[in-house]
């Protein structure tokens, strides 16, 4: 069964007991708390250090139980005023075209490419002379009929 957040954190509590855990944020001791810290397979879990106050970890392990990741992130607080309203990634909802802008931008596309086409040069291009073999069930097993 798939590992969601909600049965990772109810694992791991069944995995460490004695450790504070206040839903989906774990405490450990230290480094070695936090590589010690047990995971059943494919879980991810933040870990909250309590020796080193301003640094946290992301584990992650793989199908089989094993550490995949172990990174270390350090705090650093952002004022809210700082903080974007909007994601850079996402686009901004004035600028759009219009329908009216989309159609004269295909009819100039149009009117483009067969200007390109009228002034290109036809090449001879060679002819395929191998012709497909219709399918034909009704022979007895050959599925290629000849005459076809």
């Amino acid at each position: 069964m798939p590992q969601t957040p909600i049965n990772s954190i109810m694992n791991n509590k069944a995995l460490n007991p004695g450790v504070a855990n206040t839903g989906n944020v774990n405490w450990v001791s230290g480094l070695n708390g936090g590589k010690n810290w047990k995971m059943y397979p494919n879980t991810v879990d933040i870990l909250m250090d309590n020796v080193n106050k301003n640094i946290f970890y992301i584990k992650s392990c793989d199908e089989t139980g094993a550490t995949k990741t172990f990174k270390a992130f350090e705090y650093k607080e952002i004022p809210l005023e700082n903080v974007p309203l909007q994601d850079e990634d996402t686009p901004a909802m004035t600028n759009f075209v219009t329908k009216d802008d989309l159609s004269a931008f295909k009819a100039e596309l149009i009117e483009t490419i067969k200007n390109m086409n009228a002034q290109a040069p036809v090449q001879n291009q060679p002819q395929n002379n191998y012709r497909k073999k219709k399918p034909n069930y009704s022979n007895g097993g050959n599925q290629y009929d000849e005459r076809s």
